[in-house]
């Protein structure tokens, strides 16, 4: 039994890391994908 909790706990941590890491990337692919745009812009916009 207490083998079961276990690997819920196990199950439930790597949840909240996964879960962190997709929180902490999304603004930053947000911002990636942004500067991209901006960089293509101005290479049209400046040829």
């Amino acid at each position: 039994m207490a083998r079961i909790i276990w690997n819920v706990v196990e199950l439930l941590a790597l949840a909240a890391i996964v879960a962190g890491v997709a929180m902490w990337s999304l603004p930053l692919a947000l911002i990636v994908s942004g500067v991209l745009a901006v960089a293509a812009s101005w290479v049209v916009n400046h040829k």
